[in-house]
């Protein structure tokens, strides 16, 4: 998706949270590699992102996924691990 709802950067590493999923590159913005459902997003409108090392977290409408391999896969959390 054209519509980014945030970013954040760490090293070379550009998390882009788009309405089509969480984007990500690793060359600086030149190319990006796309993560949704099918990667264990909670959902594809990803509403903001951070990271740290190499922990991704994406929040998302339907968890707050997680990711501890740099966002190569993720692991979705919601009121059933007690989110509010």
């Amino acid at each position: 998706s054209n519509n980014v709802r945030g970013v954040y950067v760490l090293g070379s590493a550009i998390h882009a949270a788009t309405d089509g999923g969480l984007s990500i590159s690793t060359d600086g913005g030149a190319t990006f590699t796309n993560k949704t459902t099918a990667n264990g997003l909670g959902g594809n409108d990803v509403r903001g992102v951070y990271a740290a090392g190499t922990t991704v977290y994406a929040a998302t409408t339907g968890g707050l996924s997680i990711s501890t391999d740099g966002g190569i896969t993720f692991t979705n959390r919601t009121t059933a691990q007690g989110l509010g």
